[in-house]
Parts: C-alpha cells; sequence; structure tokens
C-alpha cells in the first residue's frame, strides 16, 4: 500500500480530527483538510494542508474521508463520483428522500470503492456475537470450538493472569474465571433466535459539543436526532439478523432537552421468525449500549460498560465471555485499516459497500416515515 498518496478530508470537527490522527498513525503523511475557513493554525497543529474549497485540489486525491455533516454529504460524494477516487463516508450516507434518489445515481456510475464507516462492526465483542448467531442460525454449536478456543488462549491485557473465556453455575453462582473447565463442559446449544432487544442511551449535553443545541446532533435540518445519529444499534440489527421485512418506530422529543430534533425513539422490526426492538436517546446521563438476543433454548446479554458477553442456556450452566474493547479509538483505527486494505485492493463489494449504505439510509427514512404516519411500513 502506497501511503504516499494523498487523502482529502472533508470536515473537521471532532469525528474529522480523529480520523486525521488515525491516518498519521497509519503513516499517512500527504493530507489536505476541506474546510469552511482558512485555518493556519489548524494547518500548524496537523502539519496538514487546509482548503476551503474542491477546486484547490491541483489532482485528484487518492481518497476521501467524508466527516462533514450528513445534510452536506453529497457534496463530497459528488466529487469523488467526478473525480474516480475512492470514497470514506461516515454515518449515515444521507437524509433525506431527494439526497436518496441524488446518492443511488451517483453510486451506481460509482468507479471508486466506497466505504460507510460503522465502526461498532469492529468492536470484538460484536464479532463475538456475530459469530454465536451465524452458528446458532446454521444449527451449529452456539459456540465455535475455534472461538472458544480463540478466548482461551487470550488475556486480559490489564490483567495477564484471566483469561477471557469464563465459566460459572448457571443462574446465582459468582462470576469468577474458572480457566480449568474444558471446552466439553461448557453447553454450546442455545437454538434459533427468536427476538431481540439493542438499546442506547447517552446524554446530549454531555457530548463534546461547545453548545449541544447548535450541534448537528441536535438539529433536523443538518441531519440530526436520535434515528439518523445513532444509526450504529440500526446497522448492527442489520448486520446479525439481516433485513426486516417491516417495521414500524416512534420518534418523539418530550422536551428535556430544548432541541427541535427527536430525543427518543422506540422501534420495531420483525422479520419472518423474529422479531427485533431499538431503544435511543439522547437523555441517559449514564452512558449506556446492550444488546439481548432470546434463543429457544436460551439467552445472550452484552453491555458496553461491563465487556462481557453473557450466555443464560436453558439447561446448562452460564457462560461469561469477557471481551475487552481495549481504547475505544481502536475501533476507528480498524475501520479505517479496512477502507485502506479494501482500496488497496480495489475491492468494492464487501459487507459495508455502496448497496448496503443504500439500505441502511431506506430503513432509516422508513422509520421516519414510520412515526411521521403512524404506521408499520413494509421494507
Amino acid at each position: 500500500m502506497d501511503n504516499t498518496k494523498q487523502i482529502l478530508i472533508v470536515g473537521a470537527g471532532s469525528i474529522g480530527q480523529r480520523h486525521l490522527r488515525n491516518l498519521k498513525t497509519l503513516g499517512w503523511e500527504n493530507i489536505t483538510v476541506l474546510r469552511r475557513k482558512p485555518d493556519p493554525e489548524f494547518e500548524e497543529a496537523h502539519s496538514v494542508r487546509v482548503i476551503t474549497d474542491y477546486r484547490e485540489m491541483e489532482v485528484a486525491p487518492y481518497a476521501v474521508v467524508a466527516c462533514n455533516p450528513t445534510s452536506l454529504h453529497l457534496d463530497p460524494l459528488r466529487y469523488a463520483a467526478l473525480s474516480g477516487t475512492h470514497l470514506f463516508m461516515e454515518k449515515p450516507l444521507i437524509h433525506t428522500e431527494s439526497g436518496l434518489k441524488e446518492a443511488e445515481k451517483l453510486l451506481s456510475g460509482f468507479s471508486g470503492l466506497f466505504f460507510i464507516g460503522y465502526m461498532l462492526r469492529f468492536h470484538p465483542a460484536i464479532e463475538v456475537i456475530d459469530r454465536i448467531v451465524k452458528s446458532s442460525l446454521a444449527g451449529e454449536a452456539v459456540i465455535p470450538k475455534q472461538l472458544m478456543t480463540e478466548l482461551k488462549e487470550q488475556g486480559d491485557e490489564r490483567d495477564p493472569k484471566r483469561t477471557l473465556l469464563s465459566h460459572s453455575q448457571h443462574p446465582d453462582s459468582d462470576m469468577g474465571l474458572k480457566a480449568e473447565h474444558s471446552l466439553s463442559e461448557i453447553p454450546l446449544n442455545l437454538g434459533a433466535p427468536f427476538s431481540a432487544r439493542l438499546e442506547f442511551g447517552s446524554y446530549l449535553p454531555g457530548w463534546p459539543y461547545k453548545e449541544y443545541k447548535q450541534s448537528y446532533a441536535a438539529k433536523r435540518d443538518l441531519g440530526g436526532g436520535v434515528i439518523n445519529t445513532i444509526s450504529h444499534e440500526l446497522d448492527l440489527i442489520c448486520h446479525l439478523f439481516g433485513t426486516p421485512g417491516k417495521l414500524s418506530a416512534t420518534a418523539f422529543n418530550i422536551g428535556r432537552l430544548g432541541i427541535e430534533a427527536e430525543e427518543m425513539c422506540e422501534a420495531l422490526f420483525v422479520y419472518r421468525d423474529m422479531a427485533v426492538t431499538l431503544h435511543l436517546d439522547y437523555l441517559q446521563k449514564t452512558y449506556d449500549r446492550r444488546i439481548r438476543i432470546l434463543f429457544s433454548e436460551g439467552t445472550l446479554e452484552w453491555d458496553w460498560s461491563s465487556e462481557t458477553i453473557q450466555i443464560f442456556p436453558a439447561a446448562g450452566d452460564k457462560v461469561s465471555l469477557y471481551v475487552p474493547m481495549g481504547d475505544l479509538n481502536s475501533l476507528y483505527l480498524d475501520e479505517m485499516k479496512a477502507f485502506l486494505n479494501l482500496a488497496a485492493a480495489n475491492q468494492k463489494n464487501h459487507p459495508l459497500d455502496s448497496d448496503y449504505s443504500l439500505l441502511n439510509t431506506r430503513l432509516l427514512l422508513l422509520m421516519h416515515h414510520s412515526s411521521r404516519n403512524g404506521i408499520t411500513v413494509d421494507v
């Protein structure tokens, strides 16, 4: 991979600066940043060139990293389509029906690689949950032996004596790690999933904005609100369970934060043989992110804070898989590595490609449509 090629970052807010730092960490130094105004201090602080117009690019960059507000995403998409460059787009792709139609046209003839940035897919716990769900749907052991071996061989970096595979008596015993248990002692059959719930809550005034009421996340016209801003859970629903057949959503603002966009949302996604519910809010003062999956023969639970996947078989002992995230930035770093590796291989078809991004956007827009009209909609 030739990391001397030029990368253009569009937008230099918190996420733009994070990607800038990560690209530098990965050895990319030829970076230009598109901002609204000239900023010599920013140029000096980050050793980059700042431009204020795409026309200032003398030659097309190797890749564009779009980090501007969702309402402005069509600009870098148009530029990347015209210049034939690779494009990393921060989620979500777009927030309006008209924008989606134009995005579909642009992406239909897109010659570069397109990548939508859903970094939670790179969380090690999500990777484990995905493997568990996929194996259960295939009628196999709910925890593949290879995965269990991998977890048992790894250690917690914060405590080298602690393995990532734990086994304790269900349901009331201590969660202490008992690495001496053999793989054959741990029950593996959960059956097929029939229901799941994903939840996210975080207090918007505590986010790193100078004035949260003026932020992208708070303004409907910029593409904000919990449905668009917190679309990671929708992505995980699709990632884990596929595309639903029907959905319904209720988004509302109860006036706690003094913002115009929705503060909270409850949604239901219906599949042929299961249902998934979703909760999102800007109101919880304690950060919360969790997943609960009900199987015919047991339950799986994970939450962000404990970093532990707990499996409760209907018959047998509880299994606890301690899967630490490490540094939060590692998720962003891993997704950028994935994008650059795909670009180097010119591998246009991948799980976060343009086809998936368009589907994800349609689902977001259907959630808004359902909420506005009080109806269940076919996908």
